[in-house]
């Protein structure tokens, strides 16, 4: 499964791969993968046919209001916040499993802009999600307090991959990372 980088909503990412295709082929020359995409062998390996690089890490946090009944805990997992109503940015992309798979008992009032996400998260009491990338590039909601999620599917980390034999040309990419 391509996942979006964390630095952007590159449209190639997010449109997966045209018919016939794999999923690597429309990023090539070199693509950002999370750790848990195909690419892989079954022990976790990249293909020996692609040459890959660590380029960074995300980590999801619950954003709770301070009279949450959690908001003094270091960490929480998914099933500690499952069926809770939460406030959730719509197009998140790869994190939507989390909303699927891990909190299927949640209710969550789905935004599409982040202006009525940011009026919603400001002005009411519900839980949302954020990552500590988002604290980098996106504007924080203050009285919010972030408390980790320890299940590991709550941290992804990020490739950069290119075909093997295309590497050489990306030395310098690597070689920055």
């Amino acid at each position: 499964m391509l996942r979006k980088p964390p630095f952007g909503r590159g449209a190639a990412a997010q449109a997966g791969p045209p018919a016939g295709r794999s999923g690597l082929q429309p990023l090539l020359p070199f693509a950002i993968l999370d750790d848990k995409s195909g690419g892989k062998n079954p022990d976790g390996a990249f293909l020996p046919s692609l040459f890959a690089r660590p380029c960074g890490r995300e980590s999801l946090a619950f954003a709770l209001p301070p009279g949450h009944r959690f908001a003094g805990r270091e960490s929480l997992s998914f099933t500690e916040m499952n069926g809770e109503t939460m406030i959730l940015m719509d197009n998140i992309g790869f994190w939507n499993f989390v909303r699927t798979e891990k909190m299927p008992d949640s209710r969550f009032l789905i935004q599409s802009d982040s202006f009525s996400f940011q009026e919603l998260l400001r002005s009411s009491t519900l839980p949302a999600f954020t990552t500590d990338l988002a604290k980098i590039y996106l504007k924080q909601t203050p009285g919010r307090i972030e408390v980790p999620v320890s299940d590991p599917e709550g941290s992804v980390t990020y490739y950069l991959v290119c075909r093997r034999e295309t590497a050489p040309a990306f030395r310098t990419l690597f070689a920055a990372l």
